[in-house]
Protein backbone atom coordinates (compact mmCIF):
# COMPACT_ATOMS: atom_id res chain seq x y z
CA UNK A 1 0.00 0.00 0.00
CA UNK A 2 0.92 3.58 -0.53
CA UNK A 3 0.90 5.84 2.49
CA UNK A 4 -0.54 9.35 2.25
CA UNK A 5 2.65 11.09 1.22
CA UNK A 6 3.12 8.60 -1.59
CA UNK A 7 -0.38 9.14 -2.96
CA UNK A 8 -0.80 10.64 -6.47
CA UNK A 9 -2.19 13.85 -4.94
CA UNK A 10 0.88 14.36 -2.74
CA UNK A 11 3.24 13.69 -5.63
CA UNK A 12 1.41 16.32 -7.70
CA UNK A 13 1.69 18.88 -4.92
CA UNK A 14 5.39 18.18 -4.54
CA UNK A 15 5.87 18.60 -8.28
CA UNK A 16 4.04 21.94 -8.22
CA UNK A 17 6.26 23.15 -5.40
CA UNK A 18 9.36 22.13 -7.28
CA UNK A 19 8.16 24.00 -10.37
CA UNK A 20 7.60 27.16 -8.33
CA UNK A 21 11.30 27.48 -7.42
CA UNK A 22 13.66 29.65 -9.48
CA UNK A 23 14.96 27.45 -12.28
CA UNK A 24 18.36 27.64 -13.88
CA UNK A 25 18.23 27.88 -17.65
CA UNK A 26 19.72 25.10 -19.67
CA UNK A 27 22.39 26.53 -21.92
CA UNK A 28 21.52 24.97 -25.25
CA UNK A 29 23.36 24.94 -28.53
CA UNK A 30 21.18 27.13 -30.66
CA UNK A 31 20.89 27.52 -34.42
CA UNK A 32 18.76 29.71 -36.62
CA UNK A 33 16.86 26.78 -38.11
CA UNK A 34 15.02 23.88 -36.53
CA UNK A 35 17.14 21.18 -34.92
CA UNK A 36 16.49 17.45 -34.78
CA UNK A 37 13.03 16.84 -33.42
CA UNK A 38 11.60 19.94 -35.11
CA UNK A 39 12.28 22.43 -32.29
CA UNK A 40 12.02 25.85 -33.92
CA UNK A 41 11.95 28.08 -30.82
CA UNK A 42 15.60 27.45 -29.94
CA UNK A 43 17.16 29.94 -32.30
CA UNK A 44 19.64 32.74 -32.47
CA UNK A 45 17.78 36.05 -32.58
CA UNK A 46 20.59 38.50 -33.25
CA UNK A 47 24.36 38.76 -33.12
CA UNK A 48 26.86 41.57 -32.92
CA UNK A 49 30.62 41.79 -32.54
CA UNK A 50 32.07 44.94 -31.01
CA UNK A 51 35.54 43.75 -30.04
CA UNK A 52 37.87 46.70 -29.52
CA UNK A 53 40.86 46.16 -31.79
CA UNK A 54 43.79 48.57 -31.71
CA UNK A 55 44.73 49.98 -35.09
CA UNK A 56 48.27 49.19 -36.36
CA UNK A 57 49.44 52.73 -35.64
CA UNK A 58 47.91 52.90 -32.15
CA UNK A 59 50.24 54.16 -29.41
CA UNK A 60 49.64 54.82 -25.71
CA UNK A 61 49.17 58.41 -24.58
CA UNK A 62 51.70 59.58 -22.01
CA UNK A 63 50.79 62.15 -19.38
CA UNK A 64 52.76 65.23 -18.29
CA UNK A 65 52.38 66.27 -14.65
CA UNK A 66 52.73 69.96 -15.45
CA UNK A 67 49.90 69.91 -18.03
CA UNK A 68 47.22 72.56 -17.64
CA UNK A 69 45.08 71.39 -20.53
CA UNK A 70 44.29 67.93 -21.86
CA UNK A 71 44.13 67.43 -25.64
CA UNK A 72 40.50 67.71 -26.70
CA UNK A 73 39.00 64.31 -27.42
CA UNK A 74 42.09 62.51 -26.12
CA UNK A 75 41.94 62.92 -22.37
CA UNK A 76 43.48 59.58 -21.40
CA UNK A 77 44.13 56.03 -22.49
CA UNK A 78 41.17 53.86 -23.42
CA UNK A 79 41.79 50.63 -21.47
CA UNK A 80 40.58 48.35 -24.29
CA UNK A 81 43.31 49.05 -26.90
CA UNK A 82 45.93 49.72 -24.19
CA UNK A 83 45.42 46.29 -22.60
CA UNK A 84 45.12 44.56 -25.99
CA UNK A 85 48.43 45.90 -27.27
CA UNK A 86 50.18 45.44 -23.91
CA UNK A 87 49.25 41.75 -23.92
CA UNK A 88 50.23 41.32 -27.57
CA UNK A 89 53.62 42.91 -26.95
CA UNK A 90 54.24 40.54 -24.05
CA UNK A 91 53.46 37.54 -26.24
CA UNK A 92 56.30 38.63 -28.52
CA UNK A 93 58.96 38.98 -25.82
CA UNK A 94 57.98 36.47 -23.11
CA UNK A 95 60.25 33.59 -22.12
CA UNK A 96 60.76 31.08 -24.90
CA UNK A 97 60.32 27.34 -24.40
CA UNK A 98 64.02 26.52 -24.71
CA UNK A 99 65.31 29.65 -22.98
CA UNK A 100 66.69 29.40 -19.46
CA UNK A 101 65.51 31.79 -16.79
CA UNK A 102 68.99 33.32 -16.61
CA UNK A 103 69.03 33.88 -20.36
CA UNK A 104 65.54 35.39 -20.22
CA UNK A 105 66.43 37.77 -17.38
CA UNK A 106 69.55 38.88 -19.23
CA UNK A 107 67.55 39.51 -22.38
CA UNK A 108 64.97 41.52 -20.44
CA UNK A 109 67.71 43.71 -18.97
CA UNK A 110 69.22 44.37 -22.37
CA UNK A 111 66.07 44.70 -24.46
CA UNK A 112 63.99 47.83 -24.67
CA UNK A 113 60.63 47.75 -22.90
CA UNK A 114 57.83 46.45 -25.11
CA UNK A 115 57.98 48.50 -28.28
CA UNK A 116 55.01 50.80 -27.67
CA UNK A 117 55.44 51.22 -23.91
CA UNK A 118 58.05 52.77 -21.67
CA UNK A 119 58.92 51.96 -18.07
CA UNK A 120 59.61 55.65 -17.50
CA UNK A 121 56.43 57.00 -19.08
CA UNK A 122 53.50 58.25 -17.03
CA UNK A 123 50.08 57.02 -18.15
CA UNK A 124 46.58 58.20 -17.23
CA UNK A 125 43.30 56.29 -17.32
CA UNK A 126 39.76 57.60 -16.78
CA UNK A 127 37.87 56.50 -13.67
CA UNK A 128 34.26 56.33 -14.84
CA UNK A 129 32.51 55.45 -11.59
CA UNK A 130 33.86 58.06 -9.16
CA UNK A 131 30.97 60.06 -7.69
CA UNK A 132 32.13 63.62 -6.89
CA UNK A 133 30.06 65.94 -4.68
CA UNK A 134 30.93 69.58 -4.06
CA UNK A 135 31.53 70.58 -0.42
CA UNK A 136 31.15 74.34 -0.02
CA UNK A 137 32.74 74.30 3.44
CA UNK A 138 35.97 72.73 2.24
CA UNK A 139 35.61 74.29 -1.24
CA UNK A 140 36.39 71.02 -2.96
CA UNK A 141 34.84 68.24 -4.98
CA UNK A 142 34.97 65.15 -2.78
CA UNK A 143 34.51 61.50 -3.70
CA UNK A 144 31.48 59.85 -2.13
CA UNK A 145 32.07 56.91 0.17
CA UNK A 146 32.21 53.55 -1.60
CA UNK A 147 31.99 55.14 -5.07
CA UNK A 148 35.39 53.77 -6.10
CA UNK A 149 36.84 50.66 -4.45
CA UNK A 150 40.01 48.61 -4.80
CA UNK A 151 40.53 45.13 -3.32
CA UNK A 152 43.54 43.14 -2.19
CA UNK A 153 43.99 39.53 -3.37
CA UNK A 154 40.41 38.90 -4.46
CA UNK A 155 40.25 39.92 -8.13
CA UNK A 156 43.97 39.60 -8.94
CA UNK A 157 45.96 37.17 -6.73
CA UNK A 158 48.62 38.85 -4.55
CA UNK A 159 47.79 42.33 -5.85
CA UNK A 160 45.49 45.22 -5.05
CA UNK A 161 43.08 45.49 -8.00
CA UNK A 162 41.57 48.83 -9.00
CA UNK A 163 38.88 48.69 -11.71
CA UNK A 164 39.06 50.64 -14.98
CA UNK A 165 35.82 49.50 -16.55
CA UNK A 166 34.99 46.86 -19.11
CA UNK A 167 34.36 46.35 -22.80
CA UNK A 168 31.84 44.08 -24.52
CA UNK A 169 33.61 42.26 -27.34
CA UNK A 170 30.59 40.34 -28.64
CA UNK A 171 26.88 40.11 -27.92
CA UNK A 172 23.85 38.29 -29.24
CA UNK A 173 20.35 37.21 -28.32
CA UNK A 174 18.92 33.73 -28.46
CA UNK A 175 15.74 31.94 -27.48
CA UNK A 176 16.28 29.41 -24.73
CA UNK A 177 14.12 27.30 -22.47
CA UNK A 178 14.45 25.72 -19.05
CA UNK A 179 13.81 22.13 -18.01
CA UNK A 180 10.06 22.73 -17.79
CA UNK A 181 9.72 24.21 -21.25
CA UNK A 182 9.43 27.89 -20.32
CA UNK A 183 11.04 29.89 -23.12
CA UNK A 184 12.41 33.42 -23.24
CA UNK A 185 14.85 35.57 -25.19
CA UNK A 186 18.26 35.56 -23.47
CA UNK A 187 20.73 38.42 -23.90
CA UNK A 188 24.27 37.04 -24.05
CA UNK A 189 27.50 39.04 -23.96
CA UNK A 190 31.20 38.38 -23.50
CA UNK A 191 34.13 40.69 -23.05
CA UNK A 192 36.88 41.86 -20.72
CA UNK A 193 37.06 43.69 -17.40
CA UNK A 194 40.16 45.82 -16.84
CA UNK A 195 42.10 46.44 -13.64
CA UNK A 196 45.26 48.11 -12.40
CA UNK A 197 47.27 45.58 -10.38
CA UNK A 198 49.10 47.35 -7.54
CA UNK A 199 51.51 46.24 -4.86
CA UNK A 200 50.02 45.70 -1.43
CA UNK A 201 51.46 48.91 0.01
CA UNK A 202 50.79 51.24 -2.91
CA UNK A 203 47.53 52.61 -1.44
CA UNK A 204 48.11 52.18 2.29
CA UNK A 205 47.27 55.49 3.97
CA UNK A 206 47.34 57.37 0.66
CA UNK A 207 44.03 59.00 -0.31
CA UNK A 208 42.18 55.78 0.49
CA UNK A 209 40.03 54.83 3.43
CA UNK A 210 40.21 51.21 4.52
CA UNK A 211 36.79 50.43 6.05
CA UNK A 212 37.69 46.75 6.36
CA UNK A 213 41.05 45.01 5.96
CA UNK A 214 42.21 44.69 2.36
CA UNK A 215 39.52 46.99 0.94
CA UNK A 216 40.38 50.52 -0.17
CA UNK A 217 37.84 53.30 -0.65
CA UNK A 218 39.01 56.36 -2.60
CA UNK A 219 38.99 59.49 -0.42
CA UNK A 220 39.74 62.13 -3.03
CA UNK A 221 39.37 65.90 -2.59
CA UNK A 222 39.85 68.22 -5.58
CA UNK A 223 40.09 71.85 -4.52
CA UNK A 224 37.98 74.45 -6.28
CA UNK A 225 36.73 77.89 -5.17
CA UNK A 226 32.97 78.26 -4.90
CA UNK A 227 32.82 80.73 -7.79
CA UNK A 228 34.64 78.30 -10.07
CA UNK A 229 32.48 75.39 -8.95
CA UNK A 230 29.37 77.39 -9.78
CA UNK A 231 30.70 78.01 -13.27
CA UNK A 232 31.53 74.34 -13.96
CA UNK A 233 28.68 71.86 -13.93
CA UNK A 234 29.51 69.20 -11.36
CA UNK A 235 28.63 66.36 -13.72
CA UNK A 236 31.43 67.51 -16.04
CA UNK A 237 34.15 67.05 -13.40
CA UNK A 238 35.87 63.73 -14.04
CA UNK A 239 38.87 61.89 -12.59
CA UNK A 240 42.03 60.39 -14.07
CA UNK A 241 44.24 57.91 -12.24
CA UNK A 242 47.89 58.54 -13.07
CA UNK A 243 50.91 56.29 -12.67
CA UNK A 244 53.46 54.06 -14.34
CA UNK A 245 53.90 50.47 -15.40
CA UNK A 246 55.96 48.32 -13.03
CA UNK A 247 56.47 45.17 -15.11
CA UNK A 248 56.11 43.88 -18.64
CA UNK A 249 53.88 40.89 -18.04
CA UNK A 250 50.07 41.30 -17.99
CA UNK A 251 48.12 39.64 -15.19
CA UNK A 252 44.76 37.89 -15.10
CA UNK A 253 42.12 36.79 -12.63
CA UNK A 254 39.42 34.15 -12.48
CA UNK A 255 36.95 36.09 -14.62
CA UNK A 256 33.23 36.45 -14.04
CA UNK A 257 30.23 34.60 -15.43
CA UNK A 258 26.51 35.04 -14.95
CA UNK A 259 24.14 32.20 -15.80
CA UNK A 260 20.66 33.14 -17.07
CA UNK A 261 17.72 32.34 -14.82
CA UNK A 262 13.94 32.59 -15.01
CA UNK A 263 13.92 35.98 -13.33
CA UNK A 264 17.03 37.34 -15.04
CA UNK A 265 17.51 36.03 -18.62
CA UNK A 266 21.02 37.47 -19.03
CA UNK A 267 24.15 35.45 -19.79
CA UNK A 268 27.56 37.10 -19.30
CA UNK A 269 31.14 35.89 -19.57
CA UNK A 270 33.91 38.41 -18.82
CA UNK A 271 37.64 37.77 -18.72
CA UNK A 272 39.66 39.60 -16.04
CA UNK A 273 42.76 41.41 -17.32
CA UNK A 274 45.21 43.59 -15.39
CA UNK A 275 48.42 45.52 -15.94
CA UNK A 276 51.10 45.87 -13.22
CA UNK A 277 50.91 49.49 -12.13
CA UNK A 278 51.93 52.01 -9.49
CA UNK A 279 49.40 54.74 -8.74
CA UNK A 280 51.16 58.10 -8.40
CA UNK A 281 48.17 60.42 -8.16
CA UNK A 282 44.82 61.60 -9.43
CA UNK A 283 43.70 64.45 -11.66
CA UNK A 284 40.33 66.20 -11.69
CA UNK A 285 39.47 67.77 -15.02
CA UNK A 286 36.63 69.38 -16.96
CA UNK A 287 35.40 66.76 -19.43
CA UNK A 288 33.98 69.47 -21.73
CA UNK A 289 36.96 71.80 -22.07
CA UNK A 290 39.75 69.43 -21.04
CA UNK A 291 41.00 71.94 -18.46
CA UNK A 292 42.84 70.41 -15.51
CA UNK A 293 41.17 71.58 -12.31
CA UNK A 294 43.36 70.01 -9.63
CA UNK A 295 46.16 67.47 -9.30
CA UNK A 296 46.60 65.31 -6.20
CA UNK A 297 49.79 63.27 -5.90
CA UNK A 298 50.39 60.44 -3.46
Amino acid sequence: MFNRRDSPESAEIQDQRQRSHTLTWLLLALVAVGVAGGCTEQEELSKASTEAVATPDWAPTSYQWDSLQLPLGNYANDPAPFFTVFKNEWEKIKKKEHETTEEFNTRMENEQFASRFSKNAIYAFPLLDVDLVYNADSQAFESSAMSYMCWWDTTIPNHTACPLGRTVDSSDRYRGQNAYGTAAAVARSSGREFYLALSRNNLNGKLFRSPVPFEYDLDLSCRMPIQEAQRIAGKNVKVLVVGKLTAREPLSGAGRSEIPTVGNPIEEHFETQAIPFEVMGFVCYDSVSGAILDTVRI
